[in-house]
């Protein structure tokens, strides 16, 4: 609870650790600005925490073209706190097994981290299930609003700005067509109607806001499947977020594919791990020459 306390003054985000100022300013509140903020919250709720450097390092080159910053007027729980933070850059903050933060960036892009088919399947019994996310977790309209000084809100009026997509229209400018055809897609296909409001308090420009957009839309526009397996021990260093190939014949046509972890147990009854990935599409080409949209996905608020 002291911890928490001190999320207060100005925090400036700049060379290898930000600045900070406990002025008196009421209200207390501060401004975080880009990776080093996490950082510079981890070292001052979690003193005693060590970080995966290089999951850090890949982050910054996945995110060279986002402004990332806030204020934060009720912080809240750490926790949530920083995993709010890191969906608003596509990211995933969180301790792994070994209590180590990592940052992991949902992105397609990746190379795989790990492959599974025969030879590191478990196969006894029918330990591979394939499903598909439900229908009510899908969204034809997403709104993202981004601009605000009032940290945590999930008011539209505190945010001046909001980039949007709909069926029929979007903000996104010249690469919007690719995004629209998306959420029309949903509509068609699935019969919803679904409206996603997204409040991004960490983002402050349109062009980091319409990079959100985009990558929130390939996430929540299109149905994804996904598949439960055991694999032996050689899968226990795998982590929430990393991209794995898996080849089976439960999967279409005996396709391989491209999964993101959402889900990792440790049975030790068994010796095996129980692993959970969600299907990736091929990272398109950049859309109007403006930015390019990766798909990722994450069970996390069911966003």
């Amino acid at each position: 609870a002291k911890r928490d306390g001190l999320v207060g003054g100005r925090v400036f985000g700049g060379g290898a650790r930000p600045c900070i100022d406990l002025g008196g300013q009421a209200p207390v509140y501060a401004i975080c600005r880009g990776m080093t903020a996490v950082l510079w919250m981890l070292a001052m709720f979690y003193p005693d925490s060590t970080y995966d450097q290089p999951s850090f390092d890949a982050g910054r080159i996945f995110l060279h073209d986002w402004k990332f910053s806030g204020v934060i007027t009720n912080p809240g729980d750490s926790r949530t706190l920083l995993a709010r933070m890191g969906l608003q850059c596509r990211s995933l903050i969180a301790p792994d097994a070994q209590g180590r933060y990592y940052w992991t960036v949902w992105d397609s892009g990746q190379v795989p981290k790990m492959t599974f088919d025969a030879t590191n399947i478990v196969e006894q019994g029918n330990t591979l299930l394939r499903s598909s996310v439900p229908i009510d977790s899908l969204y034809s309209s997403v709104y993202v609003y981004w601009g605000t000084k009032v940290g945590g809100s999930t008011s539209p009026t505190d945010y001046p700005g909001v980039a949007y997509c709909t069926p029929t229209a979007t903000s996104a400018g010249g690469g919007g067509a690719a995004l629209m055809a998306m959420c029309l897609a949903a509509q068609m296909l699935y019969g919803i109607e679904h409206r996603l409001d997204f409040f991004a308090d960490f983002v402050h420009d349109e062009a980091t806001a319409t990079l959100l957009l985009a990558w929130l839309v390939g996430r929540v526009a299109q149905r994804r499947e996904v598949y439960t397996w055991r694999a032996w021990l050689d899968a226990v260093p795998r982590r929430i977020g990393d991209v794995v190939s898996l080849t089976h014949p439960v999967v279409p046509y005996g396709a391989t594919i491209l999964l993101d972890l959402i889900g990792w147990h440790f049975d030790p009854g068994s010796m095996t791990v129980e692993l959970v990935g969600r299907s990736l599409p091929p990272t398109p080409p950049a859309v109007g020459g403006e930015f390019v949209f990766n798909h990722g996905s994450v069970y996390l608020q069911n966003v």
